[in-house]
């Protein structure tokens, strides 16, 4: 009865090191990831984003304006803001969108019912927000680094005396409001750059006079700081993905944050095993080349490639410098055109001229003919078997070469 050895924790690790070490490396690799998604902060790119540092962020006025003593509760969607009104039903909501809200009419309206009017300040807003959030302001054109100066009676104004950025440019038309009367304050060239309409909602034309770049510019900070901190809580409202609408009305599905970063994992994990599938097992295996082929099979190939492709000189030249190495070596001498020649002759007794003729690339034509190449062919292996023939036993052929 034999028994069958088993095999050591020693043998077990040099057959499975590689396997172990990889799976180790992807292990490690998996728990940095879920360390990094877990522990990092989300980064605010969102244009006049509470938390952006950017030159297009809000930080600044953000931070300025919780320093006076004013609580800044950052919102993306109009659910937080609901939430954070029954918190503080006087809290001041500062709105801007970015056309989340003009692809959701429904939203629009949940937003008019939810936020009272003299709470709400409207930044950069679009046509359809104004229509449905204010009374009477209407959206004009875009404005790009407009300075507008104070034309109305609010202190605001008298203080600011000029603000200056980019943003749209506002009207107010009574027709639209059942009060005749709105301050309408920063005249630009057709309109205004600040309307507080006769419910007592402030709208800002300039949205530069809250972006970190644009706040410290002429009178911007004083308008800013004015329609920012007049509650003891301001709602920083800034729709997001939740505030979409699909068909039938219903907010619309989120994509989890972890979806981008699991996708990239599922990347790396996929580099990984192709690089694993196609590794090479083993040493690299050197083997000799199974055919030998003769330095005259070798140019007489090329000749004729050189033939088929019409290139008789060509062709010659391959011929006469495969010949003129070859009798270098049964002569032993250098292979250099002149010296092969010169020993020729005197080995054959023949004339230099013939053996140049046959020999030297410089005596040749520039174009030759297919015939022309026949006959030189023939008269080269002609002399080069009679040279072979005159220095080695005359039953050698010239083929064995």
């Amino acid at each position: 009865m034999t028994t069958s050895a088993v095999p050591s924790v020693a043998d077990l690790w040099r057959t499975h090191r590689r396997t172990v070490l990889l799976v180790a490396a992807l292990v490690g690799l998996f728990a940095i990831t879920v360390a990094v998604l877990f522990t990092r902060q989300p980064e605010d790119n969102a244009v006049l984003g509470a938390d952006n540092p950017g030159p297009t962020g809000g930080q600044a006025v953000a931070r300025v304006v919780a320093g006076y003593g004013v609580d800044v509760r950052p919102a993306s969607s109009l659910d937080e803001v609901q939430a954070l009104l029954e918190e503080d039903p006087e809290a001041r909501v500062l709105l801007y969108d970015e056309g989340i809200l003009e692809s959701s009419p429904q939203r629009l309206d949940e937003v008019a019912e939810t936020v009272p009017a003299e709470q709400r300040v409207l930044v950069a807003p679009t046509a359809s927000m104004a229509e449905v959030l204010t009374e009477g302001v209407a959206v004009g054109e875009s404005l790009d680094d407009v300075e507008a100066s104070a034309a109305c009676e609010l202190p605001v104004a008298r203080e600011a005396e000029t603000v200056t950025g980019n943003g749209v440019e506002l009207t107010w038309n009574v027709e639209n409001s059942d009060a005749t009367e709105a301050h309408t304050c920063f005249e630009t060239e057709k309109g205004h750059a600040l309307i507080q309409d006769p419910a007592g909602t402030t709208v800002i034309g300039l949205y530069d006079m809250f972006t970190n770049r644009g706040v410290s510019e002429d009178g911007n900070a004083v308008v800013a700081l004015w329609s920012a901190a007049a509650t003891d809580t301001l709602i920083w409202y800034l729709p997001g993905m939740a505030d979409l609408s699909v068909a039938g009305g219903t907010p619309g599905p989120v994509m989890p944050d972890w979806v981008r970063p699991g996708m990239l994992w599922l990347l790396v994990i996929a580099v990984v095993g192709m690089v694993w599938a196609g590794r090479r097992h083993g040493p690299v295996v050197v083997e000799p080349f199974p055919a030998q082929v003769s330095p005259l099979e070798s140019s007489v190939g090329r000749a004729r490639l050189y033939e088929r492709g019409n290139q008789q000189t060509a062709a010659l030249d391959t011929l006469q410098r495969g010949a003129l190495l070859r009798m270098a070596r049964l002569l032993r001498t250098p292979d250099d055109t002149d010296s092969v020649i010169t020993e020729t002759a005197r080995v054959l007794g023949r004339d230099r001229a013939d053996v140049e003729s046959v020999l030297d690339p410089r005596r040749r034509p520039e174009k030759l003919s297919r015939s022309e190449l026949v006959t030189r062919s023939r008269r080269l292996l002609a002399l080069e078997r009679e040279l072979a023939a005159s220095l080695t036993h005359p039953r050698r052929r010239i083929d064995d070469l």
